[in-house]
């Protein structure tokens, strides 16, 4: 009886001790992991935004330019083009003689 309790202390121990080393291993790869993620994140990041603030710029630049290729052309003032139709007026009775 002494033997079989020794044999399932000695197997929870060895279990405990797998779990922590698994628990280690499974720590030491998420820590490279992160520390070359993190890294290739950032700089992918701020790629990106530079991609947006050159995008930006170029973008106000061709306004800008359109804006004064069509400066001289283009009245940016202008008034309603079509006066509102007046209602007809109601005609009395149908036409046929009869009012």
């Amino acid at each position: 009886m002494q033997s079989a309790k020794q044999k399932i202390s000695d197997m929870a121990s060895t279990a405990k001790e797998k779990m922590v080393i698994c628990q280690a291993q499974a720590d030491e790869k998420y820590n490279d992991v992160t520390i070359f993620t993190w890294p290739y994140r950032r700089s992918k990041l701020w790629q990106a935004e530079a991609k947006m603030d050159m995008h930006m710029a170029k973008a106000a630049h061709a306004e800008e330019k359109l804006m004064t290729k069509q400066s001289h052309y283009h009245v940016t003032d202008h008034g309603p083009h079509q006066t509102p139709m007046q209602a007809p007026a109601p005609v009395m009775g149908h036409g046929y003689g009869r009012n």
